[in-house]
């Protein structure tokens, strides 16, 4: 764990790889904000690197990936799992050059107040078929390719002032599901857009939010909410090649602002 007191350290990894054997005895319930220390691991070398896990239980702390042009960081952990948690004030992810070949199977990344942001000439890759789980207060994602599922739970606590933010300028696009469990969903009208090719489900504990919402592609695409909570004040769109958009449950979108629901 890498800790200090007086402000987050950084550790340069820039050797040929980072092998990381985690505890074979650690166990994670899903509700932990902490597990890899408050320190940042900055990769920045111009090798190919790997995190390579010694089980599905891999915690790192904040990690920034800023490689030269074509370097990759992969992720190569059991079961295509990995976990970027920190105590409060860490848990990044910043892919800002070179190449961050992500987990293949699930990204667990909840940290206070951290984010998970694509800039500049940083090329994700290996993630179209990832679940990506938030679960802490207020994270924010800024990526520019498709992840297969997308999940928010601020299991601490509710309030408009917590839950997954999408950044501006960015559209955070989930090809399969999308489930809003607990928290706000925000995104500032005109810069951010959640776009959803798959299906669409609205847990118990969801607190609604404002983040503009668009349904596209050519799937059949399913809407539950069968709570009945709050959704959305912002505007929805459907703006899909085919199939079809099915509300298995009521869509009210109304209580929230005036927002519109728009056809195209």
């Amino acid at each position: 764990e890498l800790t200090d007191k007086t402000k987050p350290p950084v550790l340069l990894v820039r050797g040929p790889g980072l092998n990381i054997i985690t505890n074979t005895s650690s166990t994670y319930n899903g509700n932990y904000s902490h597990s890899g220390g408050t320190g940042m691991l900055l990769f920045d070398s111009d090798e190919d690197q790997v995190v390579v896990g010694g089980d599905s239980r891999v915690y790192l702390p904040s990690i920034q990936i800023q490689k030269p042009t074509g370097k990759s960081l992969t992720v190569d952990t059991k079961n295509g799992w990995l976990g970027v948690r920190a105590q409060s004030g860490g848990g990044d992810i910043l892919v800002k050059s070179g190449i961050f070949s992500g987990p293949t199977n699930r990204l667990d990344w909840s940290s206070y107040g951290s984010t998970f942001k694509q800039t500049g000439d940083g090329v994700i890759t290996n993630m179209e078929n990832t679940y990506v789980n938030a679960a802490s207060w207020c994270p924010s994602i800024g990526i520019r390719v498709p992840i297969a599922r997308l999940r928010h739970d601020n299991n601490l606590a509710s309030g408009s002032g917590n839950g997954l933010q999408i950044l501006d300028g960015y559209t955070c696009t989930v090809t399969r599901l999308v489930t809003t469990y607990r928290g706000y969903l925000k995104g500032n009208a005109g810069k951010a857009l959640l776009d959803v090719k798959g299906d669409f489900e609205v847990g118990g504990y969801c607190d609604g939010g404002y983040c503009p919402i668009r349904f596209s592609g050519d799937k059949v695409q399913h809407y539950s909410n069968p709570s009945n909570r709050v959704q959305s004040s912002r505007d929805w769109e459907v703006a899909k090649s085919g199939g079809r958009l099915v509300l298995d449950t009521d869509l009210d979108i109304s209580r929230n602002g005036t927002p519109k629901l728009t056809f195209t």
